[in-house]
C-alpha cells in the first residue's frame, strides 16, 4: 500500500532536485538529470531517443516497470513552459530512490510508465511557446507538419498507452470561479469528438482525476479549477481521447509569492505518483465523476499582478474614483491592462487605495551627481518627484527601483492610457504615502 502523505512529503523532499528551482528549465538541465540518474540505476530505467527536434535534438524517452498498462507522460510540448519538467525529473528521481520499496514494486510490476521530460527541446532553449518552425506543437495533432508532433503521435501508436498525462504551464491571471484566488492546478479529461461523448475511456480520466483530487482534498482545497472544455481537432490530448487512450491535462498555475511555481511542481508530483498508484490498482474505477464535474471553472484573465482599487482622481472636468490592473511583461516592464470597476479582479498584490489621490508626480532635474540609495529615494519621493530629467547619467544607482526618465513638468496623467508603463504617485492629506514605478507598487512609511 502507498504510504500517505506526510511519508510522501518526506520522501518527496529527499528527492527534489532542488537546483530545478528556477524560473525555465534548459534541455541540458534534462539531459544532465538524465545521465545522473541512469548512471547510477541503468538496471530498472531503459532510455531511448524517439525522435529529433526540428533542429536535430534529442527528444529522450525514459521507461521503468513491466506491468501490462501503459502509462505515457509528456511534458513541456510549449518551451515556455517548464514547471511539470521539473515534477517528472522529481519523479524520476524518487522512483530511483525507492526502487526497492515493496509498495513501488507492486505498482511497478502493474504499469510500465513511458517518461518524456521535455518534448520542445528548441522552444525551450529558445523560451518559446512554439517550435523551431514556430509552430505551436499542440496545434499540429491534425497536420503533423512538426518533426515533435510526429514523435508524439508515432508514442501513441507504438506504446498504445491506456492512460495519459498531457502537462504543461497555464497563465497565472486565471482565477477560481466565484472566487478571486489564483488557480494553482487546472485539469481536464478532453473530449475526443464535437459532440463531446462520453466512452468509457474518457470516464476513466475523470474518474482518475477525483481519485487524485481525494487523495489531495487537503492540499487542493480551494485552489484547483477545470480547464476549458471545447474540442479541438488540432491539439494532441483531444488526439488521444479520440484514439481510445484516457487522457488526463493538468494545467500548472501560479501561487501567491511562488515565482517559479514550486508549488503547483510539488503538486504535479503527488498527483502523478497517485495516479500511477490508482491505475496500477484500478481503484480509480471505484470514484464516480461528480468530483471531477464539481470542479469550478477556470476563468481566464481573473487577476492582475498589481491591483489598486478605488484611488480618486480630481481633474479639471470631474472627481471620480477607479480600479487600475497592472500586469508584468516577459521583458521585466509592466503595463496598465485595465481601467474602471475591477471587482470581478483579484491581485498578486492588492491596496485598498480609496483614501488615496492620484497625483502624476513631478521630474527631479539630475545637475550634479547623486548616490541614488533608498533613502535618498523616498525623499524625493516625498517631496514629489517620480521621474528624472537632466543629465541621469550622474545618478549612481544604489536601489533596484525603476529610474523613470521623465518628459517635462507636469506630466499627464498617464493611467489614462492602456498600454504604457505607469508612474505616478498617491497621496493621503497631501502627502506622498505611495509610488507605482514602472507598475511597482512602493509604499512609504
Amino acid at each position: 500500500m502507498i504510504p500517505d502523505n506526510q511519508v510522501l512529503d518526506q520522501l518527496y523532499k529527499n528527492a527534489r532536485i532542488d537546483q530545478l528551482d528556477k524560473p525555465h528549465i534548459f534541455p541540458q538541465d534534462v539531459t544532465d538529470n538524465i545521465n545522473q540518474t541512469l548512471s547510477s540505476d541503468s538496471l530498472h530505467f531503459r532510455r531511448k531517443v524517439v525522435g529529433h527536434s526540428y533542429l536535430g535534438q534529442e527528444i529522450t524517452q525514459l521507461t521503468i516497470g513491466h506491468g501490462d498498462r501503459a502509462i505515457l507522460f509528456w511534458s513541456q510540448m510549449h518551451g515556455d513552459e517548464p514547471t511539470a519538467t521539473a515534477a517528472l525529473i522529481d519523479l524520476i528521481h524518487f522512483l530511483k530512490q525507492n526502487i526497492a520499496e515493496a509498495w513501488l514494486q507492486d505498482i511497478l510490476s502493474k504499469v510500465t510508465l513511458h517518461i518524456v521530460p521535455m518534448l520542445n527541446p528548441d522552444g525551450a532553449a529558445k523560451q518559446t511557446r512554439e517550435n523551431a518552425q514556430g509552430i505551436d506543437i499542440n496545434r499540429d495533432a491534425a497536420a503533423l507538419q512538426t518533426p515533435e508532433g510526429r514523435v508524439l503521435k508515432s508514442l501513441f501508436d507504438e506504446l498504445k498507452p491506456e492512460f495519459a498525462f498531457n502537462l504543461h504551464d497555464q497563465s497565472k491571471y486565471y482565477r477560481i470561479e466565484h472566487s478571486l484566488k489564483p488557480v494553482e492546478m487546472a485539469f481536464l479529461a478532453p473530449a475526443g469528438d464535437l459532440h463531446e461523448s462520453m466512452p468509457p475511456h474518457r470516464c476513466n480520466a475523470m474518474k482518475l482525476i477525483g481519485a487524485v483530487l481525494s487523495d489531495m482534498a487537503e492540499e487542493l482545497f480551494g485552489k484547483v479549477a477545470k480547464y476549458s472544455d471545447g474540442y479541438s481537432e488540432r491539439a494532441f490530448g483531444d488526439l488521444a481521447t479520440s484514439l481510445g487512450i484516457a487522457c488526463v491535462l493538468i494545467e500548472s498555475g501560479s501561487a501567491f509569492n511562488d515565482e517559479n511555481r514550486q508549488q503547483a511542481r510539488r503538486f504535479n508530483f503527488f498527483c502523478l505518483l497517485h495516479g500511477m498508484n490508482h491505475i496500477a490498482q484500478s481503484s480509480y474505477s471505484e470514484v464516480g465523476e461528480f468530483a471531477y464535474n464539481s470542479l469550478p471553472l477556470n476563468v481566464e484573465n481573473g487577476l492582475a499582478d498589481l491591483l489598486i482599487k478605488g484611488l480618486n482622481v480630481e481633474t479639471a472636468n470631474a472627481n471620480y474614483c477607479l480600479d487600475i490592473a497592472i500586469n508584468k511583461q516577459t521583458n521585466k516592464t509592466a503595463l496598465i491592462s485595465e481601467l474602471g470597476d475591477l471587482r470581478q479582479l483579484g491581485g498578486f498584490e492588492v491596496l485598498n487605495a480609496h483614501n488615496y489621490s492620484y497625483c502624476p508626480g513631478n521630474t527631479f532635474e539630475v545637475v550634479e551627481p547623486i548616490d541614488l540609495n533608498q533613502e535618498t529615494y523616498i525623499s524625493l519621493l516625498k517631496s514629489g518627484y517620480c521621474r528624472f530629467g537632466g543629465d541621469i547619467s550622474l545618478i549612481n544607482r544604489l536601489i533596484d527601483w525603476p529610474v523613470i526618465k521623465g518628459i517635462g513638468e507636469p506630466e499627464p496623467a498617464k493611467f489614462k492610457q492602456l498600454g504604457i508603463s505607469p508612474t505616478w504617485l498617491m497621496l493621503f492629506d497631501g502627502e506622498v504615502k505611495a509610488a507605482v514605478l514602472e507598475g511597482t507598487l512602493i509604499t512609504l512609511n
